[in-house]
């Protein structure tokens, strides 16, 4: 394996909630992100975002805890055949992505939206 990519669903105080897990232990999640950080091997980390679990408070917080990471990248949400259950979740406007691009752009080497018309 040559390259890893890693969901981060939210931040750490909004995991449980974005995956539906009540009382989740984020300690191999936090373990993982430590191991890519460690730059021992080329990943990246990326987030699909949901307008329902992603504000500017959780984009700040995610920035704060990938620090000095190579690459990031934010992922249109849509609703589809493929998701499980999508009942009561929306796509974060473009516009509001572009916010979350800048935040993010403090915190990680490479920032980039996926599957957003810019």
């Amino acid at each position: 394996v040559d390259y890893f990519a890693m969901d981060i669903k939210s931040d750490k105080t909004g995991y449980a909630k974005a995956i539906g897990i009540e009382n989740f232990s984020l300690k191999k999640v936090e373990e993982t992100v430590d191991f890519f950080l460690s730059g021992r091997v080329n990943y990246e980390f990326r987030t699909t975002l949901i307008h329902e679990f992603h504000g500017d408070d959780e984009i700040e917080n995610i920035g704060k805890w990938i620090k000095g990471a190579k690459a990031y990248f934010m992922q249109k949400f849509k609703k589809g055949d493929n998701c499980l259950d999508a009942g009561g979740l929306s796509e974060v406007p473009t516009e509001k992505a572009k916010e979350f691009l800048s935040v993010m752009q403090n915190y990680v080497e490479k920032v980039a939206l996926r599957g957003y018309d810019l």
